[in-house]
Formats: C-alpha cells, sequence, structure tokens
C-alpha cells in the first residue's frame, strides 16, 4: 500500500550536513572523506557530481552506501534516475535534493514516492513562497543560500548574509533549514541564531587533512550550547542557603555560569543573622570592575545592598556597562523580623538603581515599603501596588504572594498597563524556604539571559522560574541542614536527570506555536460542514475511507511506541492506545460503511510516512503521534458540542468528544512532556519539528475530503 522505499530510521537530522562535491574532491578518495565525516559526526550527505555520467555517479553512491551503511541519511544531488537506479540496486540511500531547475517537486515526489527524502535549494523570496505553500510531505527541508559566496557555486545568487538567512528561514515557515554556501568553522551560533537547522559544508570537510576530525569539530560547534554568564551581586549567607550561596546553586540550576560580587557578609544559619559586615563600597566597585574588563555579563541578579554608598556604586558601575546586560533587582530591604533595613537614603539611593532594573522582584512587605505604603492584606491589593510601582519606575515588577494566606501560592508579572501574566502553584507545606527570594530571583536572570528572545520573553523566563523554584521547596524537606528554616533543593531536577528549564521543552508552547494550524482546521469546510450536519456523504465517506488506511498504520506506531519507551507504566499506555486504535475506532469506521482497504491518498501516505521515520526514535515518536491525539481531542470537543439529535454524524461527533478519550489525550501530552524535559537540545529540536509536521499533517488530512 505505501511505497517500498528505503525508510530512514529516524527523521532528517540536519546539523552536520556534507556536501561531498567530487569536482572539489578531485583525485581524493570520496569513499573514505564520507565515511571518516560520519564517524566524526556528518548527520546528512549529499553526493553531488555535476560532471560525471549517471553511470559513473551510481557507482560513486553505491560504494558510499555501502561503505556508510545507514549511520547517516545519504542523499543524491539532482539526479532522480540515479536515486532511483541505487534504491532498486539495495544501496542504502534515503533520498534526494533538487535544485529550482531539477523538475518541480511535487513531480519529483511523485517519482521517488513519500518515504524518501526530498530537500530543494531555494533562496529567493518567491521561492521560499512556492515552497513553504506545499502540502506538508513534499519538501522535508530547504537548502537556504548562498550565505556568503563561494567558488563551488560561482553561479549563485546574491549572498544573503546572516540577516538575509533569517529572512529566508522565515520565509520558509514550516519546512526546516540548512544554512548553505560559503559557511563553515565559526558559524553555528550565527547559523542557529537565524533560526538554522544546520550548516552544510563542502570544502571544510571535502579539503579537510582529517574530514573525521573537521567533521567533529563543526558537530562540536553546532552542539554546543551558549551558556550564559551571570553576576550575582549579593550578601554572602555561610550556611549556603541564601544570598550569594542560593544565587550561585540557582544559577547553574538552570543553565547558567555564576559570579559573584559580595557586598556584605553575614554570620547566619538556618535559625537567623547575628552580624553583619559590609566592606567598603570601593572594594566592591573593584570587584565588580574586575569581572567587567574580562568576563562577557549577560544578566545581573542583585540582591542585598547594606547602604547608599553601595546602592550607588552598583547604580553607577551598572550605568556605565556596555551593552547593558538583563539585570533583575530583588531588593531586599525587610528583615524576616519585620524591621527595616535600609534607611531613608539607602531608599532614595534605591530608586535610581530600580530605574536601571529590567524587572524587579519584591516580596509583600518590600514592596508596599518602596511605595510608602502599607503591606497588601490580598492578592488584588498587591497587584495594584506592583502596577503603581512599574509605572512609577518603568520596570516590570514580579509580583509575589506567598506571604498571603491561602491553598495557593501566586505570582504575577506586571507592568505600567497591568497583570501580563500570573502564575500559580498549590502552597506547599513546610518551613525550608530559607533563600526563596534570592533564588527565584537568580533563576529568572538566568533563564531570560539563556532562552530571552522575542516580545514574551520575560513572560515565559518568569513562568519557569516559577515552577522550578515551586519543585525547589518541594522537594527541600529531604535535605538536612540545620534545625530552623532550611534551605531549598536547589539540585531537585538535575537529580531527576531533567535539563534546565527552556520554553522549547514546554508543551503550552508547542501548541501555541500551531495553534493558526489548529484554527485553520476549524475555518476548514470540511470541519465546518461536519459540525453543522452539511456535509456531503459522499465526502464523509472518503475521509472514513482514508481514516482507515491511517488508522491500521498508526497503531503498529503506537505498538511501536510501546516497544521503545522503558517504562512500564507509558509501555501499557501505548499499547492500549495501539489496540483502541483498531478495535473501538475501526468498529466505528466499520459501522459506518468502512469496508476493504482503499489505496492511500498522497495526504494519507505522506502523513504515515512522516510518522514512520520518525520511528526510530522514542522521544521524536511519542512527539509526532501526539497531534492525533491532542488536535482530535480539540477539533472533537468543539465538534461534540454541536452534537444533537438527528445530527447525521452523531455517533462520530461524540466518540471524539467523549471523556475517555479527553482522558487519554491527557496522559499522552503528560508522556511526551516528561520526554520533552528529559531531552537534550538535538532531540528537543527533532520533536518539536516532529510535533509541528504532524500538526501541518492533520490539517492537510483533514482537508483532502
Amino acid at each position: 500500500m505505501f511505497d517500498t522505499a528505503l525508510k530512514p530510521v529516524h527523521p532528517i537530522d540536519l546539523r552536520t550536513y556534507l556536501v561531498a562535491d567530487l569536482a572539489t574532491i578531485g583525485d581524493g578518495d570520496v569513499v573514505r572523506i564520507v565515511d571518516e565525516a560520519v564517524a566524526g559526526g556528518a548527520t546528512t550527505v549529499q553526493i553531488r557530481g555535476k560532471l560525471l555520467s549517471d553511470a559513473e555517479l551510481l557507482r560513486v553512491v553505491t560504494a558510499v552506501a555501502d561503505r556508510v551503511d545507514g549511520r547517516a541519511t545519504l542523499l543524491v544531488n539532482d539526479r532522480v534516475d540515479v536515486y532511483l537506479a541505487a534504491r532498486e540496486a539495495g544501496a542504502a540511500v534515503h533520498g534526494l535534493h533538487i535544485g529550482q531547475s531539477d523538475g518541480g517537486p511535487l513531480e519529483v515526489r511523485e517519482r521517488i514516492g513519500a518515504h524518501a527524502v526530498l530537500g530543494l535549494s531555494a533562496a529567493k523570496p518567491e521561492e521560499l513562497a512556492a515552497a513553504a505553500a506545499l502540502r506538508p510531505g513534499v519538501l522535508d527541508y530547504l537548502g537556504v543560500g548562498a550565505v556568503r559566496a563561494t567558488p563551488t557555486k560561482p553561479d549563485a545568487p546574491t549572498p544573503l548574509g546572516w540577516e538575509g538567512l533569517a529572512r529566508a528561514v522565515a520565509q520558509a515557515g514550516p519546512l526546516p533549514c540548512v544554512a548553505i554556501g560559503g559557511v563553515g568553522f565559526g558559524d553555528a551560533a550565527e547559523a542557529r541564531a537565524a533560526g538554522a537547522s544546520g550548516l552544510a559544508v563542502v570544502r571544510a570537510i571535502c579539503s579537510a587533512d582529517d574530514p573525521r576530525a573537521a567533521a567533529r569539530e563543526l558537530r562540536d560547534e553546532w552542539d554546543r550550547e551558549r551558556i550564559p554568564n551571570v553576576l550575582s551581586i549579593a550578601g554572602s549567607d555561610p550556611s549556603g542557603g541564601a544570598g550569594i550561596q542560593a544565587d550561585l546553586k540557582s544559577i547553574q540550576a538552570t543553565g547558567g555560569y555564576g559570579m559573584a560580587a559580595v557586598t556584605a557578609l553575614t554570620a547566619q544559619n538556618t535559625r537567623g543573622v547575628s552580624g553583619v559586615h559590609t566592606p567598603p563600597a570601593e572594594f566592591l566597585t573593584s570587584q565588580l570592575d574586575a569581572i567587567s574588563n574580562d568576563v562577557r555579563i549577560d544578566a545581573v541578579k542583585i540582591g542585598m545592598l547594606a547602604n547608599a554608598e553601595v546602592i550607588q556604586a552598583v547604580t553607577e558601575w551598572i550605568a556605565a556597562l556596555s551593552p547593558k546586560p538583563a539585570v533583575v533587582l530583588d531588593p531586599v530591604m525587610i528583615a524576616t523580623s519585620g524591621d527595616r533595613l535600609l534607611d531613608a537614603d539607602a531608599s532614595r539611593a534605591l530608586d535610581g538603581l530600580i530605574a536601571l532594573a529590567d524587572v524587579v522582584t519584591p516580596n509583600l512587605p518590600e514592596l508596599a515599603a518602596l511605595l510608602g505604603a502599607d503591606t497588601a492584606s490580598s492578592w488584588d491589593e498587591a497587584l495594584g501596588q506592583a502596577r503603581e510601582l512599574a509605572s512609577r519606575h518603568g520596570v516590570l515588577v514580579l509580583a509575589k504572594g506567598g506571604h498571603l494566606d491561602g491553598d495557593t501560592a501566586p505570582d504575577a508579572l506586571v507592568s505600567a498597563g497591568g497583570v501580563v501574566a500570573s502564575f500559580e502553584s498549590p502552597r506547599i507545606a513546610t518551613t525550608n524556604t530559607h533563600g526563596t527570594g534570592c533564588s527565584l530571583s537568580s533563576a529568572l536572570a538566568t533563564i531570560y539571559a539563556r532562552t530571552g528572545r522575542g516580545a514574551d520573553a520575560w513572560t515565559w523566563s518568569a513562568r519557569l522560574a516559577h515552577e522550578w523554584i515551586h519543585g525547589a521547596i518541594l522537594a527541600a524537606d529531604a535535605l538536612e541542614v540545620g534545625s530552623g528554616s532550611g534551605p531549598l533543593d536547589h539540585a531537585y531536577a538535575t537529580r531527576a536527570g531533567l535539563a534546565a528549564p527552556r520554553r522549547d521543552a514546554e508543551l503550552d508552547a508547542w501548541w501555541g506555536d500551531v495553534l493558526p494550524i489548529v484554527e485553520g482546521i476549524y475555518g476548514d469546510d470540511f470541519v465546518a460542514s461536519l459540525g453543522d450536519g452539511t456535509l456531503d456523504l459522499a465526502r464523509f465517506e472518503t475521509y472514513i475511507a482514508q481514516d482507515s488506511v491511517y488508522l491500521f498504520a498508526y497503531s503498529d506506531l503506537l505498538a511501536r511506541a510501546a516497544e521503545l519507551s522503558a517504562d512500564p507504566a507509558e509501555k501499557a499506555f501505548w499499547r492500549a492506545s495501539s489496540e483502541a486504535a483498531v478495535a473501538t475506532e475501526m468498529e466505528l469506521h466499520r459501522s459506518r460503511g468502512a469496508g476493504e482497504r482503499v489505496p492511500a491518498s498522497p495526504e494519507t501516505e505522506a502523513y504515515v510516512a512522516h510518522l514512520e521515520r520518525a520511528g526510530g526514535e522514542h522521544a521524536v515518536l511519542i512527539a509526532a503521534l501526539l497531534p492525533c491525539f491532542w488536535i482530535y481531542e480539540q477539533v472533537g470537543l468543539t465538534l461534540a458540542s454541536k452534537n444533537h439529535a438527528g445530527h447525521p454524524y452523531g455517533d462520530w461527533l461524540s466518540t471524539y468528544g467523549s471523556p475517555e478519550f479527553t482522558e487519554s489525550t491527557r496522559q499522552a501530552i503528560e508522556l511526551v512532556q516528561r520526554a520533552a524535559h528529559r531531552a537534550d537540545r538535538a532531540t528537543l529540536t527533532r520533536m518539536r519539528e516532529a510535533f509541528t509536521l504532524s500538526s501541518r499533517h492533520e490539517r492537510a488530512f483533514f482537508a483532502q475530503a
């Protein structure tokens, strides 16, 4: 039923893409060069032989395929007939890369089948727009460039540069893009920043004395995550629960490199503070200058500042920084006893520092002190005070409701215009909360420095910091530190094998990214007319016939997810879902007249090919399977709300709006979320791309009828 092309056992990985150009290699041994490159970390290899006959190129392709043996995705440049001949000969070759003059993508896709990988070179806006408009499954990726002028492509269009690449990636929409043309060592960071999924190189590997080392260096450079340098300016807590000690733990736990300039030395433990020594402000300035003269500073967290002189020193130092890093100010003004820690001069000096901050994170007594008001006794009053402070200084304020009573602990990011975002967690019954404010503000600064971009960057950073601090408090009682108010467990996530907090690992961020696709499904004629009962019966029968074809393959892939899972409970869930796909759902299909299986449509074939390509990697496969739960559930609930007695498709509407399907969807989301929290960056990228592409396939699947 589906084409018999060699099926890649994993999604195409564009990170380190070798274009093995035979003209560049010349008399060199292409088989050895490719073998060494793959051993070093090349993830995709394209064989390009513009000057060779089909027969000569076929010999090279099959020889390379025999040596690589599926360790990387192997593609043929331009020559459809060579690819088909290599596949016919049993070579482990996975697809094609074509140019704008090598035949249209639809025509080529029809010839090579749904399972083959197909890439396309594109650079001009009209080329990118045309590629983005194709139905999902026609193209797997775009090669975009040249980024710079290159001797291997003398006829390439005017170089794009990095800004041009970023525009091109945006125009390509959901299609992954590999940057090509004059790129190589030292370019990974800028290519990633432009949104590319990898670098395609020719000379960097083909002309290298050691192709394995060259490929390893390129791969390592691409995989190397930029770790932000985060500076804590705060006091010292020798018991380790608060101050710079808590800050440094929080910075490392949330993915940064921590540095510290000490504003005060304290003698304290979990039962209280017994002494404070404040070094001269001049010495603090010397610490700060020593850091900024040598180290790139990506974010600054400011905590305890003992007096006006210290505050003024920090204010002047921050004001002189260029470029200015993100600044989070946690104004330590009120002792646990309720006594003010800053005199009137220091409080006035603090106003100037607040104006240089991006976010201020006072607790409720500190928020009131900054405004000269009484401490808020309700959350609404606290939000009003936060808005007033934000308006007065032109900053964001993270209002914290930990001092209030109630079953929940709310936080809110507030601007002069009001509440930007709210976050809420169940209140935890524990006395081990020493250093919560220090830890939260440090986490906020670090997460923003790691992931901050876009209009919602502070919102996401605040949310992730809120969730991280909740986990640290929840784990605090497992520590045995002192006999008073103990510290948080800053390392709880590391011990659990979780990656540092990232927006890209949050499934509601994924959902937000595909929401336009989901809204498109609602707006498409098929779903709209299905809901109101006006859908033509012949169209519905076409849909359920293709859905029957899809469900048998989908069931196999759910079973594959169970097979790949190491967790018994997860294994049982995917297995039960597989059985339900062919039992419960197919029974409904049969009751609706779905009989013998019909040939797969191009849309069905493309969707299944995509899922099968994800089937070699557990985390990527379950991410690819999730939209068939999640989108179906959301669309199903909407359609179920339109059901009524006598609706011609009432039985269909009630199935996908059922509580049982909603519960299955919740479990599937939970399992994928758990996998995303544990995934490294490369795996997480593949998971998100698989989820997004499945969502596009869902829309195309509905729209085909």
